[in-house]
């Protein structure tokens, strides 16, 4: 599969793709997407929290520890994954993320243990936010 280069949901062209590593990808990121999706992940005192880069939750990126998992980061490996299933039987596929509510909104899995010492210590889980995010991937001729 190439990389999208054209026009994205009516905003102006992507950079066309470029390759390192025989990988191709496009070089800026110019399509429209929720505001959410720039969020990052942190712990902090028990807490699971996608925060965005603001003021108001400098005390959490001061003082939380990173995960280095961001909601696009997430959503894209979860579109990339759709996409090779669906290439492996020739198909063409779509991923929407819309209203994140809950961790597997944005393709995360936290486990039993780690959910259930967070929900025993009285600690919560985080990661609301509108990513309205739309990942296509077609076969080409």
């Amino acid at each position: 599969m190439r990389p999208y280069s054209g026009v994205c949901h009516g905003s102006a062209p992507l950079v066309p793709a470029t390759k390192k590593n025989g990988v191709e990808s496009v070089q800026r990121f110019d399509c429209l997407s929720g505001p959410a999706t720039s969020n990052k992940l942190f712990v902090q005192e028990g807490k699971v929290l996608g925060v965005p880069d603001t003021e108001k939750f400098a005390d959490v990126r001061a003082n939380g520890a990173p995960t280095g998992i961001s909601y696009l980061t997430a959503a894209a490996n979860l579109a990339a994954a759709r996409i090779e299933e669906a290439a492996r039987c020739g198909e063409a596929a779509s991923v929407q993320v819309k209203m994140a509510k809950t961790p597997s909104d944005v393709n995360l899995r936290i486990p039993e243990w780690a959910m259930r010492y967070i929900t025993d210590n009285k600690r919560k889980v985080d990661v609301r936010g509108p990513v309205f995010l739309t990942v296509r991937g077609e076969i080409g001729e």
